[in-house]
């Protein structure tokens, strides 16, 4: 008598149309290299065609395949919506050839003229950051529902923190008004507080010493801070 296994012949039917998907969208370069630049950051759309000079119909067209497949994920941001890489795909068979595709994105060199629409960005970015705080350092406190206060991560932040395993050094990029600091230089024997903004670097200053805090040092700088020269 033979015996016919219906649950393993459904399955590989449910794995046909994704593993399609994934391998389809492996198979262009452009989205190849759309993966590799969102394996440091998370970007938006018009962010991307900067990076890539390509019409905005047409990546949008590039992501849909990419997010059809499980490559990318999305999230929210008032009214942007910004893509990152998915960290995990359903069905999970499938997440060995995800991941593989991830890491071989990860090997692509990117021209001259990509890496400079990726500077072009961070710079747009950190400029428009600066501009804020600016605008804005003097009354933070009132407006803390445009940005997350300390009531909302610091809980969080300080359980993952008591988790790990003992470190020496941590980096803390935009610091705000230095609130999370003290829980910082309680842990670290050396705290290093980055923000693009003069004002709201003063600001810092006057918690740290306040406190005395010995471990903090305070650098101007945005997210591309190189702190390997410590």
């Amino acid at each position: 008598m033979l015996l016919y296994d219906t649950s393993k012949h459904a399955l590989a039917d449910s794995l046909a149309p994704m593993l399609a998907a994934l391998l389809k969208a492996a198979g262009d370069e452009l989205r190849l290299q759309i993966l590799h630049v969102l394996s440091r950051d998370s970007m938006g759309v018009l962010e991307l065609c900067t990076v890539f000079k390509v019409k905005q119909s047409a990546l949008s067209h590039h992501l849909k395949v990419l997010a059809n497949a499980g490559l990318v994920t999305t999230r929210r941001e008032g009214n942007s919506i910004f893509y990152r890489r998915a960290h995990t795909i359903e069905p999970q068979q499938l997440l060995p050839l995800q991941q593989s595709i991830l890491q071989a994105s990860d090997l692509i060199s990117l021209d001259a003229a990509t890496q400079a629409g990726i500077d072009q960005v961070q710079q747009e970015r950190s400029d428009n950051s600066r501009q804020f705080f600016t605008d804005n350092a003097d009354k933070l406190k009132h407006q803390q529902d445009l940005i997350a206060g300390l009531e909302q991560y610091g809980p969080a932040v300080n359980e993952l923190l008591q988790g790990l395993p003992q470190q020496q050094r941590v980096l803390e990029l935009g610091p705000g008004e230095g609130e999370f600091l003290s829980n910082l230089n309680a842990l670290f024997q050396e705290v290093i507080a980055v923000d693009n903004n003069q004002e709201m670097l003063n600001i810092c200053a006057t918690q740290v010493q306040q406190q005395a805090m010995q471990a903090v040092q305070l650098d101007l700088g945005d997210s591309r801070y190189d702190a390997t020269h410590y």
